[in-house]
């Protein structure tokens, strides 16, 4: 009988599996073939590149640069350079031969990073009863974040793949490998440093595993702030444009609702629909209601992080695991801005989460993550996505991926008194145990 079901579970498995890889050759097909229509984030790493190399600020948005040959007929001039300077080498080797082959080359390797996640989160992350369900929800989820991704050149693919291998390192408690995985995964942008918070709420089980946590933690924090001060100290003028340009994209919001689904978004376009004639007065509300969420989001959190690893002694790896699950989550609440394609970080985190839920509430927050709230907003007006006026339904349909993820966070925050009761584990092929985030 359990032959039976492996055998059922390995067949449905390899048919999402077909799906999965199907639904992305597909895009990838369509974006070699029409250059001018998609990897938009490409013109501005490019124009970044550009700048820096005529000696500009590469984050001055007024400033002209000559597109690169290959880039005129992509249109997306506007968008900003809002990078790291420690990335701009690894742009320049990048369009080194020229925006073609960096059009083709970033994509071949978006699609391995892609590969090597998937593997990952199904393998690890991911309940292995859950591993089809992961593969066919990924395909549509939130909007279609993956190809989104894929469709918008954007470097979300390479932050999911390293936070995906940093779980691996994070469960068997080799908390160091973790640390440097996060801080890869944070080489273009500074948010997934946030990532390494449980390394101060990990497991007692393992012997000075808490300890070494901690002082891994220390570490990377020192590592981060030295590397920072040093790169100041050699370009002051270029990290300070880099700071003004991040916190005046992080605090915008000229980018909303189906383009950026986030708390922040949220809440601004939710006051501004209650009061519609006094713009100015609603900023400072909406500032006030956001920065109460994120203290909600983040103090709850750690309190259900520190409940989890008071209660190691059956499984501590699974006290990790809810951990990093219950972090990803949270991630994706609190930041300012979290894009369409951003969500692709959040995919494992939000099926692992559901494992151990009633069915019921399975199919319910699946269903709601996979509804197609764009879609249907395109069908009713063609202009739905970003010209719409702010109405409780076009909001509903605007933020349905912010609200799967927020109830899914919810669900498993409930969970952390009994994190480590309900995980089950299993044995990788490689050897260490791996235990999931139920």
């Amino acid at each position: 009988m359990a032959e039976t079901r492996t055998r059922r579970l390995a067949r449905i498995e390899a048919v999402a599996v077909f799906a999965f890889s199907a639904a992305v050759l597909l895009q990838a097909v369509a974006i070699l073939a029409d250059r001018a229509t998609y990897q938009w984030d490409l013109v501005a790493y490019a124009r970044g590149v550009t700048l820096f190399g005529a000696g500009q600020n590469p984050y001055d948005v007024t400033a002209f640069a000559q597109p690169l040959a290959g880039s005129e007929n992509v249109s997306a001039s506007h968008l900003p350079f809002v990078y790291t300077p420690a990335s701009i080498p690894l742009f320049q080797l990048l369009f080194a031969g020229g925006f073609r082959a960096a059009y083709v080359a970033f994509l071949l390797v978006k699609l391995l990073l892609l590969v090597g996640a998937g593997a990952v989160w199904s393998r690890s992350w991911v309940h292995r009863d859950d591993r089809a369900l992961f593969l066919l929800f990924a395909i549509v989820a939130f909007n279609g974040c993956v190809t989104t991704d894929i469709a918008a050149g954007n470097v979300a693919t390479y932050e999911a793949f390293w936070v995906a291998i940093a779980f691996v390192f994070f469960v068997r408690a080799r908390f160091v490998p973790f640390a440097l995985c996060v801080v890869a995964a944070s080489f273009f942008k500074l948010t997934p440093l946030a990532l390494l918070a449980p390394l101060a709420f990990a497991a007692d089980g393992a012997a000075g595993a808490a300890r070494r946590a901690r002082f891994t933690l220390a570490g990377a924090v020192a590592l981060v702030v030295l590397a920072g001060a040093f790169a100041y100290g050699v370009a002051p003028a270029l990290h300070r444009a880099f700071v003004h340009a991040a916190f005046a994209l992080g605090g915008g919001t000229g980018e909303r609702a189906f383009q950026n689904p986030s708390s922040w978004a949220l809440v601004s376009d939710a006051v501004h629909a209650l009061r519609p004639r006094d713009a100015l007065a609603s900023e400072p509300v909406a500032l006030a209601l956001y920065t109460l969420w994120v203290c909600v989001v983040v103090g709850t959190t750690a309190v259900a992080l520190r409940r989890a690893s008071r209660n190691t002694a059956r499984s501590p790896d699974a006290a990790r695991a809810f951990a990093l699950t219950l972090t990803c989550l949270a991630y994706a609440l609190v930041l300012p801005r979290f894009k369409d394609y951003a969500y692709v970080l959040v995919l494992a985190p939000f099926v692992a989460s559901l494992h151990r839920q009633r069915l019921s509430v399975r199919t319910a927050l699946v269903a709601v993550g996979i509804f197609p709230g764009d879609a249907v907003a395109r069908a009713i007006s063609p202009s739905a996505l970003t010209q719409c006026p702010v109405t409780p339904a076009w909001l509903a349909l605007a933020y349905l991926p912010w609200a799967s993820v927020a109830m899914a966070w919810a669900l498993h925050l409930a969970r952390a008194g009994v994190a480590n009761e309900s995980s089950t584990s299993r044995v990788t092929p490689s050897g260490p145990t791996v235990n999931l985030a139920g």
